[in-house]
């Protein structure tokens, strides 16, 4: 039996969640069809009078906003190593790995708030 209990149980998981889904799908809302719906979404702000007719591109910049998150993820990634070094390494590998992750930092963070 102890063979047969993954597949069984991944078996009646799958019986139960299609059942559920059968069931509250008749509870949902039934859908609406608006001529608004195909429009494109301009983050809340009106259109301007006489662009609809032309082809808008919006260009979001998204440069800080990656420099930003891979900052974060350098200071998570440091915590964890520094974090997880084992004792009887002395202080010279920790504070070596951490002038590193300052550096790393630094650099970032200039990137971060350098005016283009």
């Amino acid at each position: 039996m102890s063979l047969l209990a993954p597949p069984l149980a991944v078996a009646l998981m799958f019986g139960f969640s299609w059942g559920l889904f059968a069931l509250t799908g008749r509870l949902r809302a039934k859908e609406v069809s608006e001529d608004e719906k195909p429009k494109v979404y301009f983050c809340g702000e009106e259109e301007a009078q006489g662009e609809k007719e032309q082809n808008l591109e919006l260009n979001p910049e998204y440069r800080r906003f990656f420099a930003t998150a891979f900052l974060f993820t350098i200071m998570e990634v440091g915590a964890l190593f520094l974090g997880t070094i084992p004792k009887g390494h002395g202080i010279l590998l920790p504070m070596s790995f951490l002038c590193f992750l300052l550096l790393s930092v630094g650099a970032i963070l200039v990137e971060v708030f350098q005016e283009r």
